[in-house]
Formats: C-alpha cells, structure tokens, sequence
C-alpha cells in the first residue's frame, strides 16, 4: 500500500516539484548509468554507440572521452585510480580513470557484458552478460568461476557490504544470493513482482531495498533473505535506485521525474521533475551534495540537494 494518502502526495508535489540545477547535453543517445568519482571531482556517464565520458564536477565541463568501447556502455565502477566499465561489444575496459588511457581489455564474455560490481573491500569484481549470470573476478579482471543463467535476462544486482554475497535477478520475482568468489548459492527469495530491477544494501543494517517491474519498493531482511514488505510507488518506469546514507535517502527513478523518500519510514521527501520518460541510472556525490540522473534523452540532469 502507498505510505502517503494520494491526496496529500498530489498537494506535496505540486508544491515541492525541483527544476534541475543543470543539465548536461552528454551523449549522441540514451545514457544509461552516471557515476561520481571518489573524489567527487569527476562525473561518468555511460551511454549508447560506446560513448563513455568524464566531466568536471568544477563547472560541468567535458573532462575527457574514455576511447576503446564500440557498442552500448551499460555500466562501470572505480577501483582505485581505474575505470573498469563493460559494454554491449562483449569486453570489459580498464582506463586509467584521470587520463582516459586504455589499460587492458578483456574479453572472456561470448555475449553483450551488462553490468560490473566491486566488493567493498575491493578485492573483486562480479560481471554478468547474456552469457553468465554472475562472473567473479580478481581485482585485476581474471575470471575465477562463472555461473550460466538459470533464467531470463538475469544478472548481477550488486554486492553486500560485508563483501560476501552477490545477489543475482531479473526477470523473475525471485532474487538468488551466492557467495564470492565462489559463486555458492546460499539462498533465493521472492524479493518483488515480473522483474528486479535494482537493489540496493543498507551499509550497517541488515537491509536491502529492491525495486520491481511491477512499480514497487521491497524490503528485504538480508540476515533471513526474506522479503518483509512492499511499498506500492504509484509510479510508472520505476527503473533505478541510489541510496545515500548521511541524508538517509532514498532516490527512485520513474517516468518525467526522480522521487526522494526517507529511508525509514518510505514517506517521501521531495519530486524531482525530468522531462524525459526513460531515466535510468542514479549516482549521488560522496559528499551527498549533488545527484545526477542518466536520461533516455541524451541527458544528464543534476540537482544540488540541501
């Protein structure tokens, strides 16, 4: 059920709707994900027809353009002073984050590479593609075991913060829990409706939320792996998630805007509006002053939060 009455949740957004501080014409097509660099002085975005770019967080200009990718870049993280993203032509890249230098290249998925995590101890990387489900990797790119799908179009979600487990989902309710690197399932869960499309772990607690296809916020009790209760958004496109933990925020993606909810009581605090339909991926700074948002528009949208 909606955490907030209908009629209380139109009078809030009509009156609290946030413009975009600024807008990025980033990509010659959509942009699918955008990442802050640790330092916060960089922004990624990763987008169609290979582009991947890094711009000043300073004034917003482009900083450079990361060569080397030739199809769709879904996604990337930094691992110390590197890049690692994965593209649709099959490889994952790693640059040199503050000079756009091409490092390696590898290649050992068969089929389009979708997503990319690291532990939070950074001693590994989890990959997964048309091809595996889930892939653990050294932190230098070499695959130590790797898992084939047992379902439709499923994938890495992301990481715990003990850097134990991967949770793995898709098109299904289901959401499956293996251990790293070994690639052992510990457990699986309904954790939403249709499909999963984002998760994310609280830091401390053991909490995660998830997104579902269906437009709903799933808590997840990570010590049992059980799904505890369901939030109906109300909202279509429900899509990306980020969390931010000095705010105690939540952001969610969903058609022509971006919804900030508190993170305990999932009432939520503020719209953001967007003129596109499609907005995908999310990215906080470190310093949880900035957000920016990956838009099917060729647009990056960037608010400064209070």
């Amino acid at each position: 059920m909606c955490p907030w009455p209908i009629s209380e949740q139109e009078s809030f957004q009509e009156s609290k709707i946030m413009e975009p501080t600024h807008i990025i014409e980033a990509h010659s097509s959509h942009v699918n994900r955008v990442l802050f660099s640790e330092d916060d002085q960089l922004l990624l975005s990763f987008g169609f027809s290979g582009e991947l770019r890094a711009w000043n967080t300073s004034d917003w200009s482009l900083a450079r353009a990361y060569e080397g990718h030739t199809e769709t870049v879904n996604c990337g993280v930094q691992l110390g002073e590197q890049l690692i993203s994965v593209s649709r032509d099959k490889t994952i890249n790693f640059y040199e984050l503050n000079t756009g230098k091409l490092l390696q290249t590898v290649s050992d998925h068969k089929k389009g590479v979708g997503h990319v995590s690291k532990t939070a101890n950074e001693q590994f990387l989890l990959t997964s593609g048309q091809d595996f489900m889930a892939v653990s990797r050294n932190a230098y790119g070499s695959m130590i075991k790797s898992l084939k799908p047992n379902g439709k179009n499923l994938g890495v979600l992301t990481t715990t913060p003990d850097s134990k487990y991967v949770l793995v989902g898709g098109y299904s309710n289901d959401i499956q829990v293996f251990t790293i690197p070994e690639l052992e399932e510990v457990a699986r869960f309904e954790a939403g409706n249709i499909a999963i499309t984002s998760v994310r772990c609280h830091p401390e607690k053991a909490l995660a939320w998830a997104l579902d296809y269906g437009g709903h916020l799933n808590l997840i009790d990570t010590a049992n792996w059980t799904r505890t209760q369901t939030v109906d958004l109300k909202r279509k496109g429900v899509m990306g998630m980020a969390y931010a933990p000095g705010r105690n925020e939540l952001a969610i993606t969903a058609d022509k805007a971006v919804i900030l909810l508190d993170a305990d009581t999932l009432e939520m605090k503020q719209e953001l509006k967007s003129t596109a339909k499609g907005n995908y991926g999310l990215s906080y700074s470190q310093n949880e002053k900035w957000l920016a948002l990956a838009s099917a528009d060729k647009r990056v949208r960037l608010w400064q939060l209070d």
